[in-house]
Formats: structure tokens, C-alpha cells, sequence
């Protein structure tokens, strides 16, 4: 498994299933339809995020802690999920959900994921103590070396989910989406002013390749904020490689 995009600074992962969560949980369809039950959660603050209560992450029940963990990165829920939950012969995994649920237990705002394990962690990403979450939602499809975790920014303010999204130089506006596989790896490094920017490498066959076999080319993008909005800039280089030995140099990045 690729370790180059766990982040070291400042982020504190909670896994998809805790032992500690309290009974709620959100059913949802016909009688039969697996329920939903808090996975994970991370407090929030009525100064830093217009609301007193939670973040929280949502997962079939019948995901336990031990099977969240033995799959994650594995594609075992994407291809052999009765071979972990057998009941998903007749009921499918349902995907997870992220949800913003105010003390009183009112969902303010919730969001279905597109795969049913998720995890969460929190990161200071700004000069100031603004905390940004860091939600990773496993793609992993079982074979391959191009799919992986996929972790997106998403920070809460009013009480509403907020996807942050990065600027390119042709002004295009995407969601920042940091993958973690054997040839896409990525990290939070500090900038060169305040605050902090987030690197990410990652080896592409060419449309060449695809055809007929041959070149690869290697894109070193650099995510930051410019103190409105956050902008990616890149720069690709003809290369092969594979990030299990370890993350580029910071000065392949522009």
C-alpha cells in the first residue's frame, strides 16, 4: 500500500468505523434497506463553522471496524463484497454519506459519497487556525496501479458543506482531488510564505502509450492559496516512474 499521501503534519485521520459512536444513525427506503450509522465524526464550532455539533461520516452498518480496515485500498468491497458482508447478495453496500448535523440533531446539510468507505481528518491548511477537513473516499478497484484513495478539502462555514476548489491557469475551476496509488502520490508541505500548499506527482501513459505501447510522461502540480482562492499550477515532464519508493523533491514542482 502507497504511504506517500498520508499527511504528517497537523492532521489527525479518524477511521471509518469507531467503537465510541452513540446510537445515531439515518435509515433511509423500504423496509430491508441496510441503515446508515455515524462512522466517524469531528466536532464543529458555532465561531469557526457557523454551527455547534458535528461532521460526521455515515456507513453501512454492517461495515464493522475490522472490515473497514482490512479493505481499505483493496477494492474488497468494489468486487468481493460478499465474501466480507454476505447479506450484500440481496442488499448492495450502500455508499457513505458526509453530513453536517447541528447539536439538536438537525442535518443542516448531507452529501452522498460515490463508494461506501470514507475516512476523515482535519488540517490547517490557512495562516490562521481556519481547520479544513480532509475527506478520503476509497476508489480502489482491486488490480492496477492507477486507483487508489481519493481525498478532497472540504471545509463547513453557515453550516453547509463547502467543496474547495482550485483555479488553473486557463481559469478552469475543479474540486482539489489528491490520489494516493502506486503512481499518483501526494502531501501537505509547508509554503514558502504562511500557511501551508499541497503537492501532488503522478505518472500518466500518453495517448500514444494507450494505442500502442511506449512513452509516459510524469505531472508535478503545486495546489495554494494566493490569500482568495486556491490556484494549481503544473508542469509535466517526459518520465516514468512509480511512488512507492518514496515522494519527488520539492524542486521538480513549479
Amino acid at each position: 500500500m502507497n504511504t506517500v499521501g498520508r499527511v504528517a503534519v497537523g492532521l489527525a485521520l479518524i477511521w471509518v468505523s469507531c467503537s465510541g459512536c452513540h446510537a445515531q444513525a439515518m435509515t433511509a427506503g423500504p423496509l430491508g434497506v441496510p441503515e446508515l450509522v455515524v462512522g466517524a465524526r469531528v466536532p464543529l464550532s458555532q465561531v469557526a463553522n457557523g454551527v455547534d455539533g458535528e461532521l460526521q461520516i455515515l456507513k453501512d452498518a454492517r461495515i464493522t471496524r475490522a472490515i473497514a480496515k482490512q479493505v481499505w485500498n483493496t477494492g474488497g468491497l468494489d468486487v468481493e463484497q460478499e465474501d466480507y458482508i454476505p447479506s450484500s447478495k440481496e442488499s448492495p453496500v450502500r455508499n457513505a454519506r458526509i453530513q453536517v448535523v447541528a447539536r439538536n440533531g438537525a442535518v443542516l446539510d448531507s452529501e452522498e459519497l460515490e463508494r461506501p468507505l470514507a475516512r476523515i481528518g482535519t488540517a490547517h491548511l490557512y495562516p490562521n487556525a481556519k481547520a479544513s477537513y480532509l475527506l478520503s473516499v476509497d476508489y480502489s478497484a482491486g488490480f492496477g496501479s492507477y486507483s487508489g484513495p481519493i481525498t478532497f478539502v472540504v471545509e463547513v462555514s453557515g453550516g453547509r458543506l463547502h467543496w474547495v476548489e482550485a483555479v488553473d491557469a486557463s481559469a478552469k475551476r475543479a474540486k482539489l482531488r489528491m490520489m494516493d496509488s502506486l503512481k499518483t502520490a501526494w502531501r501537505i508541505v509547508d509554503a514558502s510564505a504562511e500557511g501551508k500548499e499541497i503537492l501532488e506527482a503522478a505518472c500518466r501513459p500518453t495517448e500514444k502509450t494507450l494505442k500502442t505501447g511506449g512513452d509516459f510522461t510524469i505531472t508535478y502540480s503545486r495546489f495554494f492559496f494566493d490569500g482568495v482562492e486556491w490556484r494549481s499550477v503544473s508542469r509535466t515532464v517526459p518520465g516514468f516512474t512509480e511512488f512507492d519508493g518514496g515522494f519527488p523533491s520539492r524542486r521538480h514542482f513549479p
